[in-house]
């Protein structure tokens, strides 16, 4: 909640100062797919529902130009997966290139990340064991003008993480760790 009162606070403040073409925003879909480790304590659990591993991803960013090479957003990301459901509140610093007539980027990314549990992994289980971490990572995207303000592009987000929690069952203690997420989306860009 707290995030989307930020999100429409930043966008309004950027439509009330936008007077040069150097802020935008954007909107992409894709699929995430993220690494999951069990690690055994105590004991063997077997868990009742496996984790997965892809999910679907939705991004939505406000960015701002310094010039025509360089560029910062703020973003916010919501990954969903059948057990779990990530939200991302990123800040990146990027890197324009010009190619014939693509713009291809890479940029780094820092913030935080919040895992909320939808689905238990043991049945029965009523613990929601949501967890916050710091989050960093890169990007490389490709985009392309389609009109004088509109652009499409294809993003992958390398994003780094550290995700824990101990799972119990019967006295016996397993740990799952979620890092390493891999996201690919496609979206658009719209300058104001």
């Amino acid at each position: 909640m707290n995030t989307k009162i930020i999100l429409l606070s930043l966008l309004l403040f950027v439509s009330l100062n936008a007077n040069e073409k150097n802020f935008f925003i954007s909107q992409g879909v894709g699929i995430s797919k993220h690494k999951v480790i069990i690690t055994n304590k105590t004991g063997n659990i077997i868990l009742d529902n496996q984790p997965s591993n892809t999910g679907n991803s939705l991004n939505l960013e406000l960015g701002y130009r310094y010039s025509n090479n360089y560029f910062s957003t703020f973003s916010y990301s919501n990954l969903s997966y059948t057990e779990i459901e990530i939200n991302n509140v990123l800040i990146s610093f990027n890197k324009r290139f010009k190619v014939y007539s693509f713009d291809p980027y890479v940029g780094i990314l820092y913030g935080t990340s919040n895992l909320k549990l939808k689905k238990s992994l043991i049945n029965g289980s009523t613990k929601q064991d949501d967890g916050q971490s710091n989050i960093y990572g890169i990007q490389f995207a490709i985009q392309k003008k389609v009109n004088t303000n509109s652009y499409i592009y294809l993003q992958y987000k390398y994003l780094k993480t550290n995700h824990k929690r101990v799972i119990q069952k019967s006295g016996d203690i397993s740990e799952l760790s979620r890092d390493n997420f891999n996201n690919i989306s496609l979206g658009i860009k719209y300058d104001f």
